[in-house]
């Protein structure tokens, strides 16, 4: 049997043994935004993902400070009149194939407004989204604008020359799923990422017994920064990955906004990154 394979049932079956756990540690909903620079916040949620495990991921948002509008990267939860006091949701970046859960939540927040957000997706993201927002009675589909960012590992969807100041995207490819859009804040030298860096830590959901940690335990990154074990079994071109890896590390960044986990700031984020992929590859 090969390593990759043990590591996915190590991590199904570490999923499987937390079921009993999650009814007496389940503590999903929204927490309090955090501010962590100038026009940039956190919005950390839990979830119960698989009616099994509670799972912590976080958005984050930027703000033009030129204009006032605001990206919102990996959907969660959020009230309208708590976005309103940020500023005005212009983009929503779905950012990999499996972040599109909370999309229709913030959607319902502008559904009678005149003008909606415009959604950019990760490759392969669309159509994802595009059925997600149709079993949602409530959104009509035709309201919204909806790009893919990248096609064919080609970038289609060019950073608006308003926010060129501030930001810049990538992929990272090379994976048979979880592509994420990579976003670079440049003000603040931060990248956010989806999947491809997580560290899951206690203090993100307020006990230490939470389920998810059995499966993050295998993983390999509880209370540690780093890629997942299982996902050796998510190459699909290690070039790919390793050119995408090495494309992202020309940012001038000195911390990860990770979807999973705090802040990383505070030693050689860039550094740890490579190492932890040259590991997996």
């Amino acid at each position: 049997m090969s390593v990759s394979i043990k590591i996915v049932k190590a991590v199904l079956l570490a999923s499987v043994t937390a079921l009993p756990i999650k009814y007496i540690t389940s503590f999903a909903g929204p927490r309090p935004t955090q501010q962590i620079g100038d026009n940039v916040w956190t919005r950390p949620h839990v979830f119960d993902a698989f009616k099994m495990i509670s799972v912590n991921s976080r958005m984050t948002i930027i703000r033009n400070p030129d204009n006032n509008e605001l990206i919102l990267y990996n959907p969660v939860p959020m009230k309208r009149e708590e976005l309103d006091k940020l500023g005005k949701v212009k983009y929503i970046i779905v950012s990999n194939t499996d972040h599109h859960k909370f999309i229709t939540s913030l959607l319902s927040e502008f559904k009678d407004d005149q003008e909606q957000p415009i959604i950019l997706c990760a490759q392969d993201a669309k159509k994802t989204v595009e059925d997600h927002i149709k079993r949602k009675k409530s959104l009509n589909l035709d309201s919204y604008t909806i790009h893919e960012v990248f096609q064919n590992d080609q970038q289609t969807f060019s950073v608006p020359s308003e926010w060129k100041k501030q930001v810049e995207w990538k992929m990272f490819g090379g994976l048979t799923r979880k592509n994420d859009i990579l976003l670079y804040h440049k003000p603040s030298k931060k990248v956010a990422v989806t999947d491809v860096a997580v560290n899951f830590v206690p203090e993100d959901y307020e006990n230490k017994w939470c389920s998810i940690f059995l499966a993050a335990y295998l993983a390999g990154t509880y209370k540690r920064f780093g890629v997942q074990n299982f996902y050796s079994a998510f190459i699909k071109d290690k070039k790919k990955v390793s050119d995408s890896l090495e494309d992202a590390c020309k940012w001038d960044f000195d911390g990860m906004i990770l979807g999973h986990g705090p802040l990383q700031t505070g030693f050689d984020v860039k550094k740890k990154w490579k190492e932890e992929w040259s590991r997996i590859l």
